[in-house]
């Protein structure tokens, strides 16, 4: 009979360890499901002067940010060290898109893109994003 017992236990124990993970399962779906796609710079792409497009809008880990662009005429740099991007400096880049039609998913926190060609980010080709 204590056996009995113990295999119902078991069994139950495992029907519940899978309902847990398909309902984490149905939550990230979900969290991906609400996850926003920004084209930056709006109809004028990855350009000169898009510096303060981010301004105003609500950005959330998991947002996508699509930086189109003429294929080898820019570039988006990725940053880690907020101090590079003030000075359009590329010493700690984490990623660097060259495709023209670039997708980043944006992380909790502050993330810093720069145009890496000379002269694009210091006429206003980077932008900082923060992500809650």
């Amino acid at each position: 009979m204590a056996d009995m017992e113990g295999r119902g236990s078991r069994a139950q124990a495992v029907i519940a360890i899978v309902l847990v993970l398909l309902g984490l399962q149905l939550l990230h779906n979900a969290k991906l499901a609400e996850s926003t796609t920004y084209t930056v710079g709006d109809e004028n792409g990855w350009s000169n002067g898009v510096l303060y497009w981010p301004n105003g809008k609500t950005f959330y880990a998991g947002d996508v940010l699509e930086f189109k662009y003429l294929k080898n005429s820019r570039n988006v740099l990725e940053l880690t060290d907020y101090s590079d991007y003030e000075a359009c400096t590329a010493r700690s880049y984490i990623n660097a898109y060259v495709s023209g039609d670039d997708y980043v998913e944006l992380r909790s926190g502050n993330t810093y893109f720069i145009d890496g060609i000379p002269g694009h980010c210091s006429n206003g080709a980077k932008i900082a994003v923060t992500a809650l």
